[in-house]
């Protein structure tokens, strides 16, 4: 399966740059950014745990994850949960159209769960 999300677009997503690709900055200059070395962190620790795709359509594509609680991980916690829309475009280019985790910082998508998710749906 292709990934359903490009490290370009999740650059934009979070923030770092319009168009990674055309722009100088090199991925290690990004992993010293707080939120994406956390993100790393939590996938190689596995704490993104089942990753599946929930809907799919024509028009969109419906994504969630379910993730440890990072400060938390061997303790009875909740786990967050990540939903993400992606609405489809005629050049196959899935793009964020809704995006949430349950994290008190998740409401706007951009926590590092969230980013673990997309940087997930990359590869």
């Amino acid at each position: 399966m292709p990934p359903i999300f490009r490290l370009g677009q999740l650059i934009g997503h979070v923030g770092l740059g319009e168009n990674f690709e055309q722009s100088c900055m090199e991925k290690t200059e990004i992993r010293r950014r707080r939120f994406w070395r956390s993100a790393e962190e939590i996938l190689e620790a596995k704490y993104l745990q089942k990753v599946g795709l929930v809907k799919s359509n024509a028009e969109s594509l419906s994504v969630r994850g379910i993730c440890l609680q990072v400060s938390h991980p061997d303790e009875r916690h909740e786990p967050f949960v990540i939903n993400f829309t992606f609405s489809r475009s005629i050049d196959d280019e899935n793009e964020i159209s809704d995006g949430q985790c349950s994290c008190t910082a998740g409401s706007i998508a951009k926590c590092k769960h969230a980013v673990a998710l997309l940087l997930h749906l990359t590869t």
